[in-house]
């Protein structure tokens, strides 16, 4: 029980610190983190974000859990880790941790980037993800994030790639409350020996946010082009210094 109070007493105090920040609605969000500025994370929402916490919806399913940590190094430029992947089914299992960085090109309206993310193999294959986000403020309330990226696998049995397409639409609906849906298009094993195939993501997520900060909820319907159902909640906390 004081295990608890002291978890729920750490949480609010972060709480507390990150509201401090200059108040900004989801949808006005620049693509990189502020100057000097720390996120607590899940990773780079880059390709497509994941849950701090997730929830697998068909049987069996474990359980995700991320923390990371990333910094503004200039108003630019953005340098992240995930630390801690950890899949938690009939034991915690510590899964490969991963670097990213990303630099703006541009400010205004249309944000392009360049991402990089390279992960540390501890269980799997060295993995890198290499590909151009963008950010487009359409209006004070509505941003769109899309972008093109090269995901390459490295095993012992050679080169794997895949080209993936999200977009994401936010919407504020309030300052502090937004939603959206997101949707992709990957195209898997453009290289390798395995057959090429298409899949189509569809997901639908909400969250609030206060300052620079976000708690996010996220619903994974699968792929378009298969069997459409629910298959994943993700729970994704974003906090800002």
């Amino acid at each position: 029980m004081r295990r608890t109070h002291c978890l729920v007493a750490a949480t609010l105090l972060l709480l507390s610190w990150s509201t401090g920040a200059l108040a900004q609605p989801y949808a006005g969000r620049s693509l990189t983190l502020p100057e000097a500025a720390l996120r607590l994370d899940a990773g780079t929402r880059w390709p497509y974000p994941a849950g701090s916490l997730s929830l697998g919806l068909r049987e069996p399913e474990p359980v995700h859990v991320r923390m990371g940590l990333s910094a503004g190094l200039t108003r630019d430029l953005e340098l992240g880790a995930l630390l801690l992947p950890v899949r938690l089914n009939n034991d915690a299992e510590y899964l490969d941790p991963s670097v990213h960085l990303l630099h703006r090109f541009g400010t205004g309206e249309v944000e392009p980037g360049l991402l990089v993310r390279a992960s540390i193999p501890v269980q799997g294959d060295f993995v890198a993800v290499v590909g151009v986000p963008v950010r487009i403020h359409v209006a004070p309330t509505v941003r769109v994030d899309l972008g093109g990226f090269l995901l390459m696998a490295f095993p012992d049995r050679g080169t794997f790639a895949s080209l993936l397409l999200p977009v994401e639409l936010g919407i504020n609906v309030t300052d502090e409350w937004f939603l959206g849906p997101l949707l992709g298009i990957n195209v898997n094993n453009l290289i390798g020996d395995r057959d090429a195939n298409t899949s189509i993501p569809l997901a639908f997520f909400g969250g609030y946010s206060w300052g620079v900060s976000d708690l996010r909820l996220q619903l994974d319907l699968g792929n378009l082009d298969d069997d459409v159902r629910a298959t994943t909640l993700s729970f994704r906390v974003d906090l800002v210094f």
